[in-house]
């Protein structure tokens, strides 16, 4: 996958960016980094991208327009801009393009156009001021197809648009186009030439199928013990100590129960944080408020007694492996409050839920622990070389560029940009001239 970003904060001007399996985000500080797991999230949501693109949901937060937009040299406004995605796509060999232009009402993101293309289907959406308009294209037998449906802003149903989304509005419009505005509640495929290529592309809007995981670079701090309310996702993992317990009580799958154990295990012994995690209820009700124990050295502890670096990485760890497979993960500096030993564990642990379980990582972070495990673990043969990638954020004149590098079967990065890795050499190289 490639991700296609143009006149966003720092990125300037148009970029092309891969993506892989496990991708790692390196560089100095406010070079994009952030910014760019930021928009992986917006193009992610399902439920809100391209009409209502969430720039502000936790653990993000983007701003308005003003503050989302690149400010050329001039330091006028840009009157745009766009993100998009080209990958292959999820029902035929060929690709697929998406690109989301956005504009600016009275401070506020909203949409100017949306364009999703494949090799015989195309899908172009204005937003004007007083009407919506959408272009449909299909190619089939060789003959080309083009249908264009309008709705007006003060159209009743508008206010239903916004809260439904995209397959809504194309609903809608198809629908009207029909039954020439009477109201109906389904679509007749057969009286819409090309009606399933259109709904199958506008599946393709967003950067994957699967769910898409953000954690906080900051994790909550440990309590003693946890009331059992719900365990809905939180950014910031305060919902793992219940998703844990709920796991063990209701996990029925002895083979199941024992892989989780294992992974925990083995992470716990890698990092040298703990030999394993369990649960405590502190009554017989399932609502009870319930306590982590952490196990160490043979001791029984509660998680708030132990050091902070347990709390920071056992949320990721643990919903890493209860959402696997085929999740993805954005994360923001994973090692913070771990020794180098832990980091180099997150290491050996993203590589082998990567390939074992099919999920996918974006991980930003200042970690050369973690990211030299990574590449041993390349050379171990633990991870594909070819699912591992790693982006360098570079910037210049406030402007940034990223550097896409690939390491090969020995884990040797093959193409490092200038530049890269050289604070570190001079830092080297000045301890050892004191020598």
């Amino acid at each position: 996958m490639d991700i296609i970003i143009e006149n966003v904060r720092c990125f300037y001007g148009k970029h092309r960016i891969p993506l892989f399996p496990l991708t790692l985000l390196v560089g100095e500080n406010s070079t994009g980094k952030s910014t760019f797991l930021s928009i992986l999230s917006v193009m992610s949501d399902q439920d809100r991208f391209p009409l209502k693109p969430g720039f502000n949901i936790p653990p993000f937060d983007m701003g308005g327009f003003e503050s989302i937009v690149a400010h050329d040299i001039t330091k006028r406004d840009s009157g745009s801009f766009k993100i998009g995605f080209n990958k292959r796509s999820i029902y035929n060999p060929e690709d697929v393009t998406t690109v989301a232009t956005y504009k600016s009402f009275l401070g506020q993101v909203v949409p100017k156009e949306f364009n999703i293309i494949n090799n015989k289907t195309s899908l172009r959406i204005g937003f004007g001021e007083k009407k919506t308009g959408i272009s449909f294209t299909s190619i089939s037998n060789g003959i080309q197809k083009k249908q264009q449906f309008y709705i007006n802003k003060k159209d009743r149903y508008a206010s239903f648009i916004e809260s439904q989304g995209l397959m809504a509005l194309i609903a809608l419009c198809t629908t009207k186009a029909i039954i020439k505005k009477k109201s109906v509640n389904t679509l007749d495929s057969d009286k819409v030439p090309f009606l399933g290529d259109l709904y199958m592309l506008i599946e393709e809007r967003t950067i994957s199928e699967a769910k898409v995981i953000s954690f906080a670079p900051i994790r909550t701090k440990p309590r003693r013990t946890y009331e059992t309310y719900n365990d809905e996702f939180k950014p910031e993992g305060d919902h793992i100590p219940l998703r844990l317990a709920r796991h063990v009580y209701s996990c029925t799958n002895e083979e199941n129960a024992k892989a989780f154990e294992n992974i925990i295990r083995d992470f716990g012994a890698d990092s040298g944080l703990f030999s394993y995690i369990q649960t405590k209820r502190l009554g017989d009700s399932h609502s009870a408020p319930i306590q982590l124990i952490v196990e160490i050295g043979g001791k029984h502890i509660n998680l708030a007694d132990v050091g902070y670096g347990v709390s920071q990485s056992l949320p990721i760890v643990v919903e890493s492996i209860l959402d696997a497979p085929r999740s993805m993960y954005l994360l923001q500096q994973p090692e913070v409050h771990l020794h180098p030993k832990a980091q180099a564990a997150l290491g050996s642990f993203f590589s082998k839920v990567t390939q074992q379980m099919q999920s996918s990582f974006i991980i930003e972070t200042h970690s050369d622990y973690l990211i030299d495990r990574v590449r041993q673990e390349i050379a171990k043969g633990t991870i594909d070389k070819d699912k591992v990638g790693i982006l360098y954020f570079s910037k210049t004149d406030e402007k940034s560029n990223v550097y896409p590098m690939r390491v090969d079967n020995n884990g040797n990065i093959i193409n490092p940009p200038r530049g890269y890795r050289d604070f570190f050499l001079k830092e080297q190289l000045s301890l050892l001239s004191r020598v």
